[in-house]
């Protein structure tokens, strides 16, 4: 008996050891769980958005610039004009420039359209000049050219702007009044200039 009763008594005291170890295990794990519901967390932060917009122009000419030449030939000025549409950023600024032209000698205040004359007798054919200044205003005063002073600005406004350039055979005298019969022709470049 009394080594039944220790054994009892052992035996109890494990089975309280090992209720005390399942409460412990129990509670730790508990703790652990708390513990990592705890660490969670909601973290923020921004995304950036943006854009950079030059400023873009585009240009057309719709039609040519034509001088019509009456039966009096060149004995007074013979004007005429054309359109320049621009198309440029709202509050872009922009200069509007024209070339020289491929006339020979060329210059802001002096462009020359040319033809290729057919010689008679089958002789070489010669070239021909008939030469014409364009203009920003109607009274024909302020050159329209690529240099300093001489071009054209604007300001975009992000819809189509139209631009008149006028155009003028001076008169002639003598011979120079009736240039030689042709088709006369130039080609001038149209450059639309804005920052970025």
């Amino acid at each position: 008996m009394h080594y039944g009763d220790i054994f009892i008594r052992e035996n109890k005291m494990w089975k309280c050891n090992r209720i005390k170890s399942n409460f412990f295990a129990l509670t730790l794990s508990s703790l652990v769980f708390v513990s990592w519901r705890a660490d969670a967390a909601t973290a923020t932060g921004n995304l950036n958005v943006g854009t950079t917009v030059p400023s873009m122009c585009n240009v057309s000419v719709p039609s040519p610039l034509t001088f019509t030449i009456p039966s009096s030939g060149l004995a007074s000025a013979i004007l005429s004009n054309a359109t320049v549409n621009v198309l440029c950023s709202q509050n872009a600024v922009y200069t509007v420039s024209l070339g020289t032209g491929n006339g020979p000698n060329a210059t802001c205040s002096g462009r020359f359209m040319t033809a290729n004359i057919p010689a008679a007798n089958g002789s070489q054919a010669t070239t021909a000049t008939i030469g014409y200044s364009l203009y920003q205003d109607s009274t024909n005063t302020k050159p329209w050219c690529n240099t300093a002073g001489n071009m054209y600005t604007g300001t975009g406004n992000g819809i189509q702007q139209s631009l008149t350039v006028y155009g003028q055979i001076p008169a002639a005298t003598g011979a120079a009044m009736y240039p030689a019969p042709g088709v006369y022709s130039d080609v001038v470049s149209v450059t639309v200039t804005t920052g970025t």
